[in-house]
């Protein structure tokens, strides 16, 4: 969606936010240490989140208040006040499920935040205000959260050797997200396939090798160091090596990527 470029600052915070919850996640899943991951949300929190959530309660949801919605304003308070009590939780009990549940809270915080809450800051909110919160939140960098790869729905790994096989019946779409495939995998590299939903993204992160995307089906727009690259079905991009890149989806698609894990010089 496009975004007032007032916004766009708090706005690309959300890119990152999502970042941070699926690393969580992921991190839960595959039962990291509780102290280990709240370490990094903790810091995370300070560094980028608690600002984020700053600004929207001493500048944007006063603003809402006063312009008739208090509903959103109220909700906004609510799940801010219920993250950070997750939060104190895990580091009060050292336990892992608070952390997960925070996750998921960020997460669907975040789509409630883009989808209504800043809907409604566009549509009442007067300029001055808008220039106030752009002043305030500038684009951020990403968070230091876990490896920032999405794996939404994981398929089984790797494809029988020495048949044809069509890429639309290796992976279907998930409905309202992105599936991944490992199609093959060793110590060079993988490959794998995904499948996304229109809209969906992979959110801005970098990578310490090269990897190329080759688009199967649909269109995708990559960013790869500030450049917005428009790939289509049978196009291969380049992503380099300590190159920030963001993959969206403009319509229904598929890609390829193709890691290459191999160290530069190695």
């Amino acid at each position: 969606m496009r975004r007032d470029p007032r916004l766009r600052g708090i706005s690309s915070d959300h890119h990152h936010g999502l970042v941070l919850a699926r690393g969580v996640a992921r991190a839960c899943d595959e039962n990291r240490p509780a102290a280990e991951i709240a370490g990094r949300v903790r810091e995370a929190f300070r560094q980028h989140l608690d600002p984020h959530f700053a600004a929207e309660e001493e500048l944007l949801l006063p603003a809402l208040g006063a312009a008739g919605a208090r509903p959103l304003a109220d909700r906004t308070l609510r799940e801010h006040a219920e993250m950070r009590a997750l939060l104190r939780r895990a580091e009060e009990t050292g336990a892992r499920e608070p952390l997960a549940a925070f996750a998921v809270a960020l997460e669907a915080h975040i789509r409630f935040e883009e989808r209504e809450l800043f809907e409604a800051a566009e549509r009442l909110l007067p300029a001055e205000v808008l220039e106030r919160l752009a002043a305030r939140v500038p684009p951020s960098s990403p968070l230091p959260i876990v490896e920032p790869q999405e794996k939404t729905v994981p398929q089984p790994d790797a494809i029988p050797p020495a048949e044809p096989l069509p890429l639309p019946d290796l992976l279907g779409f998930a409905a309202h997200g992105i599936a991944s495939r490992v199609l093959a995998r060793n110590a060079g590299g993988n490959v794998t396939l995904f499948a996304f939903e229109a809209g969906q993204a992979l959110s801005e992160h970098t990578a310490p090798f090269d990897a190329l995307v080759l688009v199967q089906e649909g269109v995708m727009t990559l960013t790869i160091g500030g450049k917005p690259v428009r790939a289509v079905p049978g196009t291969v991009v380049r992503m380099p090596a300590h190159v920030p890149h963001a993959v969206q989806a403009e319509e229904r698609s598929r890609m390829l990527l193709v890691m290459l894990r191999e160290p530069k010089g190695g």
